[in-house]
């Protein structure tokens, strides 16, 4: 191009070192994003495996086990991958937790759930309208996906009995039924109280939940599609969640209700799917994170920050009870009335990786059984009877669970200055990596300097009595620690650096300044003023340094202004610029010049867009 034919080979460089820069860090930045959530695989699997075995313990699957054979068998083979059966993980069998685990979270559909599935499985493609589905999925990705739902299950295992002092056994020979082994003497403990009439304490609390490992968090990461849906999906949390649950719940009860007419395996196998699919949405409405969080008010860092907390901490709700949830029964009417005495006196929901703490033990049998009737429903649907349920899409009302009434609802005043949750805070290191561009100054044939960033002439025109701003590309990196301290105290402290290919390059050892603390009022954007102190070296012959004969090295002192945009922990967009930089040369008192470089001065100034991360966020 003839223009780039033009620039000098330093100021061309600067330009292509800005241009590779900028794609970098958007490749990096979206890297750093599948650091946001943590995962909880194991405890939808465990609470629908939970519901199975309390409606295989129910009279009517007694009466229709030839029923519920098949129903078992057309589930297992959803998962039958020959490389699934070698090693380790033949001890676990493909089950319906499995679906309920991997809907939401690792498919956006259930149509999408089948794909998966079948990829597994390694069949034949016969819908071509996921063509793109099955170019991004692979058979040996779906293994991968098993696989780390699997070792999650056995890494949450050993902790639950590392934790649990009631369980006795040294072993773990059947990692199928670990937590419920290793759970027995709490969930005993939560039947007799029930059944003795009393409102119970909870017991001793473990409290920290279960931290999955790096390399656990990793394995989850590199899945196909797992991180943008559980970043990005508001379905997730109540109300959003009540609505998508009854949906596929519904669907799920007309494909039962279409296999009680036809025995079409195809029509089982979707309403199977779509009711994994649809308790998902059920276990989430129960978790405490997903209950405080408000997603259509909090900003996305706010977001993360009340799921998390609320997550360990817990939050008081109520229930007002659905009968079909907690039907009369003459053999635990004492059992029954002690249920519905404390769902709606009121009691604590935890959240994602703390269904497991003793604490959690009334939470535990609450979102079972509410589980266990949901799938009830389902069931019953698939067997032929003179008299059908009707659910239709626009009639939830001829749907049992379709009601408010099968989900808690978190106090009003929970939330008001809840000591228990910290605030927002932006204590922490911070790594702040850009690329910008350095304006020239503007001079005329007097010497005088005048110019604009936002009134810039052609910097590829020159005449005998002026010379027009230039332009080069410039990247900075800087590393910072940020205190929480009062408002207008200094509360950053860093070091930093700065290149202009063909310009200058500056070198800052000391960078001081103040960040804006983070609140609701400010939302999720941060801004400052720093003061960077350190050595400047201009380029001789150039319009940045004003055509002097040779480098030029001097003291550096710059104003800068930060605005950070907190897109998602531990990941923020940044503009810098700035607005004064005053270099001083010279030995002692002889021959000492000062410069001031400034857009309010003579046109010359510096901005930089980029990218932050925040190493407290990465690290804990």
């Amino acid at each position: 191009m003839p223009i780039l034919k033009s620039l000098p080979p330093k100021l061309l460089y600067g330009r292509v070192l800005w241009v590779s820069l900028m794609i970098t860090l958007m490749f990096f930045s979206q890297l750093l994003l599948s650091l946001s959530y943590a995962f909880d695989s194991f405890e939808h699997r465990y609470i629908g495996n939970q519901a199975v075995k309390k409606l295989k313990a129910t009279e009517l699957a007694k009466e229709h086990s030839t029923a519920l054979t098949v129903w078992e068998t057309t589930i297992s083979n959803m998962g039958n991958n020959k490389n699934l059966r070698k090693g380790g993980f033949n001890k676990l069998n493909f089950t319906f937790g499995d679906l309920a685990a991997m809907a939401g979270d690792h498919s956006e559909t259930p149509e999408e759930l089948k794909m998966l599935l079948i990829i597994l499985r390694g069949e034949e493609v016969e819908d071509t309208g996921f063509w793109d589905f099955f170019n991004t999925h692979t058979q040996s990705g779906e293994e991968a996906r098993i696989k780390a739902i699997r070792r999650q299950w056995n890494n949450a295992c050993a902790w639950v009995i590392e934790k649990n002092t009631d369980w006795k056994d040294s072993q773990i020979d059947d990692t199928e039924s670990c937590f419920e082994r290793a759970l027995k003497v709490q969930d005993e403990e939560i039947e007799k109280q029930l059944k003795r009439g009393s409102l119970f304490s909870n017991p001793v609390s473990w409290r920290d939940g279960y931290l999955p490992s790096r390399l656990e968090l990793a394995e989850f990461e590199q899945l196909v599609g797992y991180v943008s849906l559980v970043r990005e999906n508001d379905e997730h949390f109540p109300p959003s969640s009540h609505l998508t649950y009854e949906r596929y719940h519904i669907k799920a009860i007309e494909f039962a209700q279409a296999y009680s007419e036809s025995h079409s395996s195809q029509e089982l196998m979707q309403s199977i799917i779509f009711e994994g699919f649809a308790q998902h949405f059920l276990h989430d409405s129960f978790a405490s994170g997903h209950l405080a969080a408000d997603y259509a008010k909090q900003f996305k860092e706010d977001l993360e920050h009340t799921h998390d907390e609320y997550n360990k901490k817990g939050i008081l709700v109520f229930n007002n009870p659905n009968i079909f949830v907690w039907p009369l029964n003459k053999d635990q009417q004492q059992k029954r009335q002690s249920t519905l005495k404390k769902l709606k006196a009121g009691w604590i929901a935890f959240g994602d990786k703390h269904l497991f703490i003793p604490e959690a033990s009334f939470h535990r049998y609450v979102v079972i059984q509410t589980a266990f009737k949901s799938l009830w429903e389902v069931f019953k649907a698939t067997i032929k009877t003179k008299r059908k349920i009707e659910a239709q899409a626009t009639d939830s009302s001829k749907c049992k669970m379709c009601t408010t009434q099968s989900f808690p609802e978190k106090s009003n005043n929970t939330f008001i200055d809840d000591i228990r949750i910290s605030p927002l805070t932006n204590e922490g290191w911070k790594i702040l990596a850009g690329a910008g561009i350095l304006f020239s100054p503007y001079e005329d044939g007097k010497s005088n300097y005048k110019g604009s960033t936002f009134n810039l002439k052609s910097p590829f025109k020159n005449n005998k009595n002026k010379r027009h701003n230039q332009i080069v590309g410039a990247a900075s990196i800087e590393l910072g620690y940020v205190r929480s301290t009062e408002p207008w105290v200094p509360n950053y402290y860093g070091v930093g650096g700065l290149i202009a290919p063909g310009a200058r390059t500056s070198i800052y050892p000391l960078s001081v300044g103040y960040w804006s603390r983070k609140s609701l009022f400010s939302g999720p954007t941060t801004m400052g003023l720093r003061l960077n102190a350190g050595l400047r070296t201009d380029e001789a012959e150039t319009v940045f340094s004003l055509n002097a004969p040779k480098d030029r090295i001097a003291g550096e002192l710059s104003l800068v202004f930060d605005f950070l945009y907190n897109y998602r922990s531990p990941i923020s967009f940044f503009v810098r610029y700035e607005i004064l930089s005053t270099t001083i040369s010279g030995v002692f008192f002889e021959d000492l010049k000062v410069r001031n470089d400034s857009i309010f001065y003579n046109g010359s100034n510096l901005l930089m867009f980029g990218i932050g991360l925040d190493l407290a966020a990465v690290l804990k």
